[in-house]
């Protein structure tokens, strides 16, 4: 007989346990955050107006001026992610620097650090928010491999 694990057997075993990881949110296509976990866990109590920004990210993309003159489409590059900050400190505004049709690479600009990824799952959105002094790719790599898994 095989073991089924718990979402949170599951997150532990494959994301958090590498250490290269600060948060792990899992947010539904009805914007409703279905788990929460270290950094993230202020999205436990957040407006869908607020979870509406991480699923609108893989949503129907919207054709601009310049998508209908042979330009791109309008996708979330030029877009930013606010996270809620867990208790008094200010909200983290992290930038978008990099999407492929299923992930967005975010990243916290000037003083701030870490950055945030973000990937399309047929459910909702997987989002796991990284530090420094962990490489972008060494989080990328992981990440997208665990988002590979629950995509099957």
């Amino acid at each position: 007989m095989s073991r089924v694990l718990c979402w949170e057997d599951f997150v532990q075993a494959n994301l958090l346990r590498s250490g290269l990881l600060t948060g792990v949110a899992l947010i539904s296509r009805y914007r409703k955050c279905e788990y929460a976990q270290g950094d993230l866990r202020s999205l436990e109590h957040a407006p869908p107006e607020v979870l509406q920004q991480f699923t609108a990210a893989f949503g129907h993309r919207v054709a601009t001026a310049s998508a209908a003159a042979g330009g791109e489409t309008d996708d979330c590059r030029a877009r930013s992610f606010t996270v809620p900050s867990a208790g008094d400190g200010p909200d983290r505004v992290l930038h978008v620097y990099y999407q492929t049709p299923s992930s967005c690479y975010v990243a916290a600009r000037g003083r701030q650090r870490g950055g945030l990824l973000a990937c399309s799952l047929p459910y909702g959105v997987l989002l796991c928010s990284h530090a420094q002094p962990f490489p972008a790719n060494q989080v990328a790599t992981l990440v997208e491999g665990v988002a590979d898994k629950l995509r099957l």
